[in-house]
C-alpha cells in the first residue's frame, strides 16, 4: 500500500493493473481462489482514477489491454505443450482476447455514479456474448464468471440466466465494492450487494433433491498416449471390466481412444469383442482424421449383441487445430477434420445420451440444441492429454459445471489423461479420477431433475433480464429529474405570481396618491 502512495501515477496505474490480473488468475485453477474474483477488478477502477482526463480514453484502454494480455498469457500457457504452437501464436491469442478487455475498461471509464451499477456488468456480459459468437473466432472460455465454479449456492442461478448471470452478478460486486471505496456509503452500491447476498442464500436453496430416476454412469480413464499410433486396447478392456464389475447402465471411453474404427476393422473388432465381453453399453470416441488424410471425429454408442446406430459427428471443430480458417501464421492446424452436420442423442432405454466432444463443451447453445424433456444425461469425451500435466484439464472440466446447471443435467466427463468427473444436476462433484494415471470412476446421478428457463430459451433469458435492468436503471433518474424540473417550474411561476402581486401592489399604491 504503501508502494502505491509513494510512486509516480503511471506507475501506481502499472501496479494496479499487475494486480487485478493476479487477482483474477488466483481466482481460477490451479489456485481456486473463487471469492477474490468479487473484488478482483477493483484495482482496475482505481487505476482509472489516476488517468488524465485529456487521455483518459487512450490510458483506460492501455490499461484494459494490458490487463487482458497478463490474464490470458497466464490462463493459456499451456498451450505451448501442443506440437506446433509456438510461443507468437500464444501472443496472438492474448492479444485478441485483450481486445475484449480494454473496450470493457474503456467503457468502465466513462460510465460514474449512478450509472455505473448496472451499466458496467452488463457491457461485459455483452462482450463476452459477443467473444463467444464471433465464428471461429469464438473463444467463450477464461471468463471471470467461469471462476465460480464451485460457488455452488451462486451457481444455481446458472438455470435461470446461464453463465451470463454468474457474471453480471460477480462484475455488479465488484462495481459496487468500488464506488463505496471512492464515495463512501452510498445506496445503490450498497444494495446491489445485499442482492448478490441473498442471491447466494436463494441458490443453496434451488439445489435439486438427489432423489429421482438414476442412472448409474461409469467413465473409463485409459491415459494413452495421443500421439500413439494405435490405441491401447488391453487398458480399455482391464478398465471396461473394472468399470463393468459396478453394474453401470453405460461406460463412457474419452475422445479418440478407440482408433480409426471406420476403417480399421481390427479396431472395430476390438472394440466390440470389449464391449460384448462386458455386457454394457460404451459410447466410445473414435478418429480418422490426421494433417494428411481428412476424416470425421466421431462418438459412437455400441450396445452388447446389437448392430451401432449412426455416429455422432463432431459439429464445431477447433479452429487451427482440427481445421484452418485461415493461413498458418496466425494459427497452427493439427488435423484436417470434416464436421458433421446436426446433432442429436442416442437413447439408452428411455434416458437420452447427449454426446460431446471436446471442444463442444464450451458453447452453452452446443449443449441446449438436443434438451427434450425425457431423463437424460450430458456425456462429454476428452482427450487433454495433448496438454501434458498442466492446468488444461482442470479449466476445461470447470466449464462442465455451469452446463449441467445450465440444463439441469448430470455430466459424465471421459478424459484420457483426467481427471475424468461426474457432475450431478447441482454442479456439484459426485466422482473425480487420479489426474494423469489409468483409473476409472462410477457414479449414480439422477436424470430426471425438472429443466429451469436457461435449458428452454438460453441467453434470452439473462439477455431479457440484463436489459430490463439496465432500463429500469434510467427510472428512477428520469423520474427524479422530472420531478427537479416539475419544482423549477413551480418555483418560478410562484416567483413570478409573488412578483405580479408586488407590482399590482405598487401600482394601486401609486394611484391612490
Amino acid at each position: 500500500m504503501r508502494l502505491l502512495l509513494t510512486t509516480d501515477s503511471t506507475t501506481r496505474r502499472v501496479l494496479l493493473t499487475v494486480g487485478a490480473a493476479l487477482l483474477v488468475v488466483l481466482s481460477s485453477p490451479p489456485f481456486g481462489l473463487w471469492p477474490l474474483a468479487f473484488v478482483a477488478l477493483v484495482p482496475l477502477h482505481a487505476a482509472l482514477r489516476n488517468a488524465g482526463r485529456r487521455t483518459r480514453v487512450r490510458e483506460a484502454a492501455a490499461i484494459g489491454f494490458g490487463f487482458g494480455v497478463l490474464v490470458h498469457l497466464t490462463f493459456f500457457h499451456w498451450l505451448l505443450a501442443v506440437p506446433f504452437v509456438s510461443a507468437h501464436h500464444l501472443a496472438v491469442l492474448a492479444a485478441y482476447l485483450a481486445v475484449f478487455s480494454a473496450v470493457f475498461v474503456v467503457i468502465w471509464s466513462r460510465l460514474s455514479g449512478r450509472f455505473a451499477l448496472p451499466l458496467v456488468p452488463a457491457a461485459l456480459v455483452a462482450l463476452d456474448w459477443i467473444r463467444g459468437h464471433a465464428g471461429f473466432l469464438a473463444c467463450p472460455w477464461g471468463t471471470i464468471g467461469q471462476t465460480q465454479s464451485e460457488n455452488l449456492p451462486l451457481l444455481q442461478w446458472a438455470s435461470v440466466g446461464g453463465e451470463p448471470l454468474i457474471t453480471f452478478a460477480v462484475v455488479s460486486v465488484n462495481v459496487a465494492v468500488a464506488e463505496l471505496l471512492e464515495r463512501g456509503r452510498s445506496l445503490r452500491p450498497i444494495v446491489t450487494l445485499g442482492l448478490v447476498a441473498l442471491g447466494h442464500v436463494a441458490g443453496a436453496a434451488m439445489m435439486p433433491a438427489t432423489e429421482g430416476r438414476p442412472l448409474r454412469v461409469a467413465a473409463v480413464q485409459p491415459n494413452i498416449d495421443p500421439r500413439a499410433p494405435r490405441s491401447d486396447s488391453d487398458a480399455l478392456r482391464e478398465l471396461t471390466e473394472r468399470a463393468a464389475a459396478t453394474r453401470p447402465d453405460l461406460v463412457v471411453w474419452p475422445e479418440s481412444t478407440a482408433g480409426d474404427t471406420e476403417h480399421d476393422f481390427l479396431a472395430l473388432f476390438r472394440t466390440r469383442a470389449i464391449i460384448d465381453s462386458v455386457g454394457v453399453p460404451v459410447l466410445f470416441g473414435s478418429s480418422s482424421g490426421s494433417t494428411s488424410e481428412r476424416g470425421y471425429n466421431s462418438l459412437f454408442f455400441m450396445t452388447p449383441g446389437k448392430p451401432m446406430p449412426q455416429p455422432y459427428r463432431k459439429v464445431r471443430l477447433v479452429p487451427f487445430a482440427e481445421y484452418a480458417p485461415i493461413g498458418p501464421a496466425i494459427g497452427p492446424r493439427m488435423f484436417d477434420t470434416i464436421p458433421g452436420d446436426t446433432r442429436f442423442t442416442f437413447d439408452l432405454d428411455g434416458v437420452d445420451v447427449e454426446p460431446l466432444l471436446c471442444f463442444e463443451s464450451l458453447f452453452a447453445d452446443d449443449v441446449r440444441v438436443t434438451a427434450s424433456a425425457r431423463p437424460s444425461v450430458i456425456a462429454l469425451a476428452v482427450n487433454d492429454a495433448w496438454f501434458g500435466k498442466s492446468v488444461a484439464p482442470e479449466l476445461h472440466n470447470l466449464v462442465s459445471a455451469f452446463r449441467a446447471v445450465e440444463n439441469r443435467r448430470p455430466v459424465v466427463i471421459a478424459s484420457n489423461g483426467g481427471p475424468s468427473t461426474i457432475f450431478d444436476a447441482s454442479g456439484r462433484v459426485v466422482a473425480r479420477a487420479r489426474s494423469f494415471e489409468p483409473d476409472v470412476i462410477v457414479a449414480a446421478v439422477r436424470v430426471d431433475v425438472p429443466a429451469g428457463p436457461y435449458r428452454r430459451w438460453g441467453d434470452a433469458v439473462p439477455l431479457g433480464l440484463i436489459v430490463t435492468t439496465v432500463l429500469l436503471s434510467f427510472v428512477g433518474p428520469f423520474a427524479e429529474r422530472r420531478r427537479s424540473a416539475a419544482s423549477t417550474v413551480l418555483r418560478a411561476k410562484a416567483q413570478l405570481s409573488c412578483a405580479d402581486h408586488e407590482r399590482s401592489k405598487r401600482s394601486a399604491h401609486t394611484s391612490s396618491s
